[in-house]
């Protein structure tokens, strides 16, 4: 994920986030029963859980950041990803 930050924000490209995702280990239902305790445990991330790209966007103006949804709405459904 670092080096992606780092590419996107000299080229001014705007980094499309994946949608939220089960991750190893940290999922709800862990092979591992004393992760099991909290039930209303969240089970999906994404990379916005880890990374505080918020106010990296705030320190580097070149650096854009939206998500699957978003980019699927502005650029594919208007036929503008060729």
């Amino acid at each position: 994920m670092e080096t992606v930050l780092v590419v996107a924000v000299p080229m001014g490209r705007t980094l499309v986030l994946p949608p939220d995702a089960g991750m190893y280990l940290l999922q709800k239902h862990s092979p591992f029963p004393q992760k099991q305790k909290d039930k209303d445990q969240k089970s999906q991330f994404s990379f916005k859980d880890f990374f505080h790209l918020d106010m990296i966007h705030s320190e580097h103006k070149g650096f854009h950041v939206i998500t699957m949804d978003e980019f699927l709405l502005r650029q594919a459904m208007t036929g503008e990803c060729v």
